[in-house]
C-alpha cells in the first residue's frame, strides 16, 4: 500500500488494513499524503440478505433500532478446517473473521463503534495456537448496543460463512437471520399478545459482494461518490478489532473513537 502511494496509485485493498493497529496508522497517513482514493473490500455487506437487513433498519420499518445480536458459529476442530496459516496466527477469529463481523454491526446499526468490551480465548480442544473464541459488546455513537459472539469450535448449531445469525431488536419487533438465509420480520401485538412472523422478499443490488465493492471503487475513480467502505471509514472497523484485543488482553473498555480521533487529528 505505501508503495502505491508513493507512486499515487488508488488503491483496493483487503482487510483487515494491516496486522496491527500502527500499521493501520502508518498506511492511513501515507494515504492521505498522497492523496489517492483507498477503498476496503467489506464484500459482506452486499450479499443480498444482509443488504436487505440493512435496508429494512434504515427505512425503520420497525421504527427506531434498540441493539444487534450477531454469531458466527463454525466447526473448525479439525486442524486445517479454515486453511492451516488461521490455525497457527494470533487472534485468528478476530483477524480472520470478526473483522468482518464487527463491521456488519456498525453497517447495521448504521453508525461507528466508540467504545468496546469483552475477551478473546482459546480451550484445550481447539485446533488453534491463537484466540478462536469471542464474546465483545460495542457501543455505537448513536447509542446502539451491539453484541458479537464467535466461536471456531462449534460442536452444534451452525452459523458460518454466508449462514451468520443476526438479530435486531427495533421499537415494534424485530428482524432475523438464521442460517438458512430467510429474512424475517417478528412483530408481537402488546394488547393480545398475537405474535406474527413474516418473510421478507431479497433485494438485490446491482452488484453483489465483491463485485459491489470493485463497482464502486471503479466509480469513485470515474468522479461518482465516495465508497462506504472507503478508508474513512473502514478504519473504524479496524479500530473496533484492534479496540477489541486490547480489551481482552487489559481485561478493560476499550474508547475506540479515541484510537481513531487520535490518528485522523495526527
Amino acid at each position: 500500500v505505501e508503495a502505491a502511494c508513493r507512486h499515487r496509485m488508488p488503491i483496493l485493498t483487503e482487510k483487515p488494513i494491516a496486522d496491527t493497529w500502527k500499521d493501520v496508522a502508518a498506511i492511513y497517513r501515507a494515504v492521505k499524503k498522497a492523496g489517492v482514493k483507498c477503498t476496503v473490500i467489506q464484500n459482506y455487506r452486499y450479499n443480498a440478505t444482509m443488504y436487505t437487513f440493512r435496508e429494512i433498519l434504515r427505512s425503520r420499518r420497525l421504527g427506531r433500532l434498540n441493539y444487534i445480536m450477531g454469531r458466527f458459529q463454525a466447526d473448525y476442530r479439525r486442524y486445517g478446517a479454515w486453511g492451516a496459516f488461521r490455525h497457527e496466527i494470533p487472534h485468528s477469529l478476530l483477524v480472520e473473521g470478526g473483522v468482518h463481523h464487527l463491521d456488519m454491526l456498525r453497517n447495521l446499526a448504521g453508525s461507528r463503534c466508540v467504545e468496546i468490551s469483552g475477551c478473546e480465548w482459546n480451550r484445550p480442544w481447539s485446533s488453534f495456537k491463537g484466540e478462536s473464541n469471542a464474546s465483545y459488546v460495542m457501543k455505537m455513537a448513536n447509542g446502539v448496543i451491539a453484541h458479537y459472539e464467535g466461536s471456531c469450535s462449534a460442536a452444534g448449531h451452525q452459523n458460518s460463512w454466508h449462514a451468520e445469525y443476526y438479530r435486531a431488536e427495533c421499537e415494534r419487533g424485530e428482524v432475523v437471520i438464521d442460517n438458512d438465509n430467510t429474512v424475517r420480520l417478528v412483530m408481537r401485538d402488546n394488547e393480545t399478545g398475537a405474535l406474527t412472523t413474516e418473510g421478507v422478499a431479497l433485494l438485490r443490488p446491482e452488484f453483489e459482494g465483491h463485485a459491489h465493492v470493485i463497482d464502486a471503487h471503479l466509480k469513485w475513480l470515474a468522479g461518482g461518490p465516495r465508497p462506504e467502505t472507503a478508508l474513512d471509514d473502514n478504519v473504524h472497523s479496524n479500530a473496533a478489532m484492534f479496540g477489541a484485543i486490547e480489551a481482552s488482553a487489559k481485561g478493560r473498555t476499550v474508547d475506540v473513537e479515541a484510537m481513531v480521533n487520535k490518528l485522523v487529528k495526527r
